[in-house]
């Protein structure tokens, strides 16, 4: 029931874990950012934002909807 994966992405799963664990020992969350659906690493859960481009365009966002 096991299927091989090609090797790149096996390669991808192995830096994705690496990623997570160091995520962890840093301190750091996998994060979604809520505007473009990117995944980046967080100082905390708080954090909903990848950039500065998507920061100021939720603000933009918030400013049509008031």
């Amino acid at each position: 029931m096991y299927h091989r994966l090609p090797a790149a992405c096996a390669h991808g799963i192995y830096e994705f874990s690496m990623n997570l664990f160091i995520g962890n020992e840093w301190g750091l969350c996998f994060r979604q950012c809520k505007v473009c659906g990117k995944y980046f690493l967080a100082k905390s859960q708080r954090y909903e934002l990848c950039s500065d481009k998507c920061r100021k365009a939720q603000a933009l966002q918030n400013k049509r909807e008031f």
